[in-house]
């Protein structure tokens, strides 16, 4: 009996704790006062439905956990860029901790990152965590839509960082990365959205692929005007982009089918050759790493790989975007993304062949 009270007494103190938490203007002011950035992370945890007892809410961010994985998701300041204020949305998930930085650890990664990844790239850093990240950037013109997009991108993180961590730590040599709610404790139960994938992409992927035929011809049509060259029939579209003396490669194609969302439309983006002087397999990872820190020029969906082919001499940007994510202009903002991303790492190996 002196145990319950005990106990009772001590949650009523946590919720006293929390109740006195500020909350962040982002929560807590009219949304028609707030910056676009601001305005997209209060969508983004309003439209996944975040249970504000496993949340941690923050000035420009908050932590929330599924169950035993941590995500956050946080907005930048503003910064500007072609005379518009943006904001850089991150979502980013532990999965695996304790796991060396090593040969082995890297080829692992960019397989994962060829064959598991929809639109989020897994990532390791020198803390020895193995990361789901995807980025994305929002200002006024797209705060209609973004952060719906990101929202659904985040909660399928959430859900894959859960489902895979165990298999994936065994092939790294590490434990999963889960951890407790400050003031709550261990999560005993699962979030709603564990479920995403089996019950949202899996069933939308399972119809013919959405992106077939009006959405291709829409990449194809501005394709046409930012690319060295593009060519197209129904089922896909494929440009050129300048890449020191041979071009870089993108393909969106339709018909590919993702073993586990299903059909959707797959994209990649294959450089003729490495920006810098590293393996193939480091420069995979080392892409992936700056993708995650760079002025916000490029979107981060999907994750760098060594390209599938067997040679195994250069690396590809690899997504996939599930039926589910299919919507009317997605698949032109597509093409501006991964232009914006060829002329990024385009860049890149400019600098590393003037540094040489």
């Amino acid at each position: 009996m002196l145990r319950g009270v005990v106990m009772l007494a001590d949650h009523a103190v946590q919720l006293r704790l929390m109740s006195l938490t500020p909350t962040p203007i982002w929560l807590a002011h009219d949304p028609a006062t707030l910056d676009p950035g601001l305005l997209s992370l209060r969508t983004i945890f309003e439209e996944m439905h975040i249970d504000a007892e496993w949340s941690v809410p923050d000035e420009r961010r908050f932590r929330w956990w599924l169950k035993g994985h941590a995500q956050e998701i946080a907005v930048s300041d503003a910064i500007e860029s072609h005379g518009m204020q943006v904001y850089t949305l991150t979502a980013s998930t532990p999965v695996v901790s304790g796991v060396a930085l090593n040969d082995h650890t890297i080829k692992v990664m960019a397989g994962v990152n060829a064959q598991v990844t929809t639109l989020s790239a897994f990532t390791l850093e020198q803390d020895g965590i193995v990361r789901l990240v995807t980025r994305m950037t929002t200002h006024a013109d797209v705060v209609s839509w973004l952060p719906r997009h990101f929202a659904l991108v985040a909660a399928m993180q959430a859900a894959d960082a859960e489902l895979i961590a165990g298999g994936l730590a065994e092939m790294l040599a590490g434990t999963p990365a889960e951890s407790a709610h400050p003031d709550a404790g261990i999560r005993p139960d699962y979030d709603d959205l564990v479920n995403i994938i089996d019950g949202l992409i899996v069933p939308h992927g399972q119809q013919p692929s959405l992106w077939k035929g009006a959405s291709i011809a829409e990449a194809h049509e501005i394709l046409d005007s930012i690319s060295l060259s593009s060519m197209a029939d129904e089922d896909g579209v494929s440009a050129e982009f300048s890449y020191g003396e041979k071009p870089s490669v993108l393909v969106m194609d339709s018909t590919l089918e993702h073993p586990r969302a299903g059909n959707g439309l797959h994209v990649v983006l294959t450089l003729p050759s490495l920006p810098f002087d590293e393996s193939p397999y480091a420069t995979a990872a080392v892409l992936n790493l700056l993708e995650c820190t760079a002025a916000p020029t490029t979107d981060l969906q999907g994750g760098w790989c060594v390209v599938p082919d067997g040679k195994d001499d250069t690396v590809a940007f690899n997504a996939f975007f599930p039926n589910a994510f299919r919507q009317p202009g997605l698949a032109t903002n597509l093409a501006l993304w991964m232009r914006g991303k060829a002329d990024f790492v385009a860049a890149l190996a400019a600098g590393a062949t003037k540094a040489t």
